[in-house]
């Protein structure tokens, strides 16, 4: 069983914004427009109560953490080492309409290096990922800067290792909250706590939960308020334990008001993301469950009709996932790889009402492939992190390997609007194509071409008759409205031979 440890706040107070609204920069939301057949990644910002989009900015590779300045703007990292063609090494300051900060340049080096979580408690940046020096000095995977200059704190120091698969960062009760892969041994646990001002580890800080005590590798999510952090994990002692419940960041105690069930397939257990409102956890669930997005009370305890349904024209069993949540006063947004929120059509990004799930109006992106990895609130303003590519998104079903069919009966998946031409050809080593999912043959016939105006499904049939016996592919060419066709997708099928009739009987 895989081990994974889940954090998330019982509550978190909803920060306020006046209604003075800053002037936008949507002339930097031209850069939207400029996508090629290569995925771009950018930031765009967007008004927290209007959804419309205020300003864009690029980045070469994903923004993986994001964190409020404190006057609206974010401090962020990920794998770039460019923002809008200036030289920034994974680590920027932008302002509320995403203009760079020239005076603050700070960078973290090493092989495969990426900043995968922030954190800030007074005027220290407390910053994690898989690296080995920040500012040109030996810092092995964790650090902290000094938050106005961006100098390396060279006093503070720690002996943790919150490894490289996937830290967490959080303030929570005073202290400097880490997970990862290995973090902080001598707390025993894959979560513990630190002084943040020397880097010391809090041998005292052991989270418990119930009787079983956290230890092993996966923490990969911290949201808290400083009252209150839930944890769940599936491990612990016995082996195999789900351990769910709410500790104290101040102690590492178990709170008893907060008693979620746990079992073998409770929603907790299959946590993606999560955000929290007022008296409410908003969360995501991975795998193939009807409804994806949920709410629970401060108990625990499903909300009941609060939930929300997602899906992908182009992914089928189950693809579709929401990787981050943000809860306000007036409007959860949920960022994923989605095409459709309740039946309604959002395109990576959905607004939904927080007493009704019902979807509101919202920016979304316009692309042939879209996903946001990340959502971040500053102020009045809120950091969405895209992915976006010209090309579609295809996936198909109704196929089985070289189980023999005499007649396609397929349903298509397409992720915007375009075509899915379709053919069949002769010769596929099948070695290959289970590494490529190309087939070295040529397409002897064109079949047919299914044309869509959106991203939705279209099911195609055909008849296969008059061809001999054997083994054959059938191939698909996506391509995209106004673009060119793009790699094909081939699937190897087997022709039976033509069934006779028997000369005797009725």
């Amino acid at each position: 069983m895989r081990a994974c440890v889940s954090l998330v706040a019982l509550s978190l107070a909803v920060a306020g914004c006046s209604g003075h609204h800053a002037a936008s920069n949507r002339s930097s939301l031209a850069v939207l427009r400029h996508l090629t057949a290569d995925r771009a990644n950018f930031g765009v910002i967007l008004d927290r109560e209007t959804g419309k989009a205020v300003a864009a900015f690029r980045v070469n590779n994903p923004i993986r953490a994001a964190i409020p300045d404190g006057e609206g703007g974010w401090y962020v990292g990920g794998g770039f080492i460019h923002l809008n063609g200036v030289l920034r090494k994974r680590l920027a300051h932008i302002d509320h309409n995403g203009r760079l900060d020239p005076d603050w340049r700070t960078e973290a080096n090493g092989n495969g290096v990426s900043v995968t979580a922030l954190a800030r408690i007074g005027s220290r940046l407390y910053v994690a990922g898989d690296f080995a020096r920040l500012q040109r000095k030996p810092r092995f995977h964790l650090g902290a800067l000094d938050v106005n200059s961006g100098r390396l704190d060279e006093r503070w120091r720690t002996r943790a290792d919150p490894g490289f698969g996937g830290q967490t960062l959080l303030d929570a009760g005073g202290r400097l909250i880490v997970g990862g892969g290995g973090c902080c041994s001598e707390a025993g646990a894959s979560v513990g706590a630190l002084d943040a001002a020397t880097g010391a580890i809090d041998t005292t800080w052991r989270p418990h939960v119930g009787g079983a005590r956290l230890y092993g590798r996966g923490v990969f999510m911290l949201v808290s308020d400083g009252r209150g952090v839930l944890i769940r994990g599936i491990f612990g002692r016995p082996h195999g334990r789900v351990a769910v419940g709410v500790i104290n960041p101040k102690t590492g105690r178990l709170e008893r008001r907060w008693r979620p069930r746990a079992s073998a397939t409770c929603a907790w257990c299959s946590l993606m993301a999560a955000g929290v409102g007022r008296r409410r956890v908003f969360v995501s669930i991975n795998g193939s469950a009807p409804f994806k997005v949920l709410a629970f009370g401060a108990n625990g305890k499903p909300t009941g009709a609060w939930r929300v349904r997602i899906s992908s024209a182009a992914g089928f069993y189950g693809a579709a996932s929401a990787y981050a949540l943000s809860p306000g006063a007036r409007r959860v947004y949920v960022a994923g790889d989605f095409d459709r929120v309740n039946d309604v059509r959002r395109f990576a990004l959905a607004a939904l009402d927080p007493a009704t799930a019902d979807v509101l109006r919202a920016w979304e992106p316009k692309a042939g492939t879209a996903s946001a990895t990340m959502l971040v609130r500053s102020g009045p303003r809120i950091l969405v992190g895209l992915t976006l590519e010209r090309g579609v998104r295809f996936g198909f079903t109704g196929l089985t390997t070289y189980r023999p069919v005499n007649r396609l009966h397929l349903v298509l998946g397409l992720s915007s609007a375009g075509s899915v031409r379709i053919g069949i050809g002769r010769k596929c080593n099948f070695a290959r194509w289970a590494e490529s999912a190309r087939c070295e043959g040529k397409v002897f016939r064109w079949l047919g071409r299914v044309r869509f105006d959106r991203a939705e499904r279209r099911r195609y049939r055909h008849g296969l008759a008059g061809l001999p016996r054997g083994h054959y592919f059938v191939r698909f060419v996506p391509q995209g409205q106004g673009g060119s066709p793009q790699p094909p997708y081939d699937f190897p099928v087997t022709i039976p031979p033509p069934k006779v009739r028997s000369a005797f009987g009725g």
